[in-house]
């Protein structure tokens, strides 16, 4: 029985590529059940910190198939894919499909498009909406998360034109998202 037979809609957690030496950093995985498609189970792994997951595809690989056995999963009933979003940017080309043809590290990806594919793009739209729940789906106020989002800012180095600029074009996003009266999750997806 896998957590998702017990109620689990999606699940997410990070994980060490090296659990015997932690100083290589950490991934995150978000996975989902899948409903009508392909594969029973999608996957989105993205990096933490300076450390990119395709550094370490043999590493990140058997970390999976770990994490997989033990939910009682099999690697072949899941579609696994990249989101680079933190190392190129809100660029329209950073979800990328990372196959394994060799069953011993990733050794593929493939760009994808989306759009193309609503199952897809609901996935990453359900990703983002998780990975943005404080500021999207919080009971917070405008002030208290404003305030969120300056402290986790703040543990940066900003100098003072960063936290203009930063400050400016923050702005500039909220009024688009508001004037459009669009949804936070879908102007953050579509962002390029």
């Amino acid at each position: 029985m896998s957590i998702f037979d017990i109620g689990f809609k999606s699940f997410s957690m990070e994980m060490f590529y090296d659990v015997n030496d932690k100083s290589y950093g950490s991934y995150k995985v978000f996975l989902q059940k899948a409903d009508n498609y392909q594969v029973e189970y999608l996957m989105l792994i993205s990096g933490k910190g300076s450390v990119n997951p395709t550094q370490f595809p043999k590493n990140t690989f058997i970390g999976i198939k770990k994490l997989l056995h033990e939910m009682d999963l099999n690697l072949d009933d899941v579609e696994i894919y990249l989101d680079l979003l933190e190392y190129i940017g809100p660029k329209k080309d950073r979800i990328y499909r990372w196959q394994s043809r060799n069953n011993e590290f990733f050794d593929t990806l493939e760009q994808v498009e989306i759009n193309e594919n609503e199952t897809l793009r609901l996935f990453i739209y359900s990703y983002y909406k998780d990975k943005w729940s404080t500021l999207i789906d919080s009971t917070l106020n405008n002030q208290e998360k404003i305030n969120l989002i300056a402290r986790v800012f703040a543990e940066s180095y900003l100098d003072n034109y960063m936290i203009d600029d930063l400050t400016e074009r923050f702005k500039k996003s909220l009024s688009k998202v508001k004037k459009d009266n669009q949804q936070l999750t879908n102007y953050l997806l579509n962002m390029h």
